[in-house]
């Protein structure tokens, strides 16, 4: 009997929650819509152009063995910062630059293929989620604080702090042995089919990732019409300014609309940008589990690393802006600026990461 006083509690309070859902959707029906408008402009607009092209170019890059041999010169850092196989030496790239769920997406596949062990999925997920380039470049930094170097210093930050990570999470782990030429004998093939296959799988993973901003646009639409958003913003206010209260409120539970309310005029907004792209949202996190269920590969080590890459973040955000601090709204013009579809091309981003290697 004591047993099931609990699950009644957890069945009663799930019904009550069901039945207030359903009724903003039913009386409040208009405000829910526009939010989920606004989450489908987010997805179009921001989300799909930033990530797509990279789900499937990190699919090709991971089942070619050509990227492999082309990245081996940089394989000792692999080995010895990270302590992985020289053989991740491009997993690490395309997770760096791809964006949230491109890292954990390619570890998922590598584990399912049995490519790595259970032990190095969970650590790796550690240090390969993180915002990419194209978002936090393209599609926060120049509409927002119309200056590329707020960009370019968050992902540094963000960076050092894996690399922190990875270092600390790899501190008992043993330098893996140079591979040999037969370690990788699987047989590779062939380029048609492993396009076709990499469409496929990023397809299905966006519609995750953006069923995921839907839905939580939902959610942060019902709680703005309760007001607790503006209640909570209020209460927060006295410590930093509305915009941006709001801003941390809707970026814990979605970093792209936690990043689009962000007020781009202070020097705290790029570390309110750091925390929250550092964090990922509760959004980000379920859209994780959902690519790696079934897999076998707990999330337990990666919360615990987001715990410890949200301040790291912010400590090297303040460290490198004592010599590299951008002015912000220096060259912000009096009219909106129209960016072109190309402004948030992932391609961009790789190739400028690939030249400054």
């Amino acid at each position: 009997m004591e047993e099931t006083k609990p699950k009644n509690k957890i069945q009663v309070c799930t019904i009550a929650l069901v039945l207030l859902l359903t009724s903003f959707l039913l009386f409040r029906s208009k405000e829910i819509s526009g939010g989920i408008v606004r989450a489908v402009d987010l997805c179009l607009y921001t989300v799909l152009p930033s990530l797509f092209g990279m789900m499937v170019v990190s699919n090709l890059v991971v089942s070619s063995k050509i990227f492999t041999k082309l990245l081996s010169p940089f394989s000792a850092v692999t080995r010895y910062l990270f302590k992985l196989p020289a053989k991740l030496t491009s997993v690490l790239l395309i997770s760096f630059i791809g964006g949230y769920p491109v890292g954990a997406k390619i570890i998922d596949g590598l584990y399912r293929d049995g490519e790595i062990d259970l032990k190095t999925a969970e650590r790796m997920l550690s240090f390969c989620v993180n915002a990419g380039p194209a978002f936090v470049i393209s599609a926060v930094s120049i509409p927002i604080f119309h200056n590329v170097q707020v960009g370019f210093l968050v992902l540094a930050a963000h960076l050092c702090s894996n690399l922190a990570v990875a270092l600390i999470g790899g501190f008992k782990t043993g330098i893996p042995a140079r591979e040999t030429s037969n370690s990788c004998s699987k047989e590779e093939l062939p380029l048609s089919v492993r396009v076709v296959a990499s469409v496929n799988s990023a397809t299905r993973s966006m519609v995750i990732v953006c069923s995921f901003i839907i839905a939580f646009s939902i959610l942060l639409t019902i709680i703005e019409l309760t007001g607790f958003q503006e209640g909570l913003a209020e209460f927060l206010s006295g410590w930093i300014e509305p915009q941006n209260a709001e801003a941390l409120i809707a970026g814990i539970f979605e970093v792209t609309q936690g990043c689009s309310k962000i007020s781009g005029s202070s020097p705290l907004s790029v570390y309110l940008l750091a925390g929250i792209t550092s964090f990922g949202g509760i959004c980000v996190h379920l859209q994780i589990a959902a690519l790696l269920s079934g897999s076998g590969i707990k999330m337990k080590r990666y919360f615990l690393s987001r715990i410890l890459h949200l301040p790291l973040s912010l400590l090297f955000v303040w460290l490198m802006s004592a010599w590299w601090q951008p002015a912000l709204n220096t060259f912000a013009p009096e009219e909106p600026v129209t960016y072109a579809a190309s402004s948030v091309s992932p391609y961009a981003s790789l190739f400028l990461i690939l030249l400054c290697l």
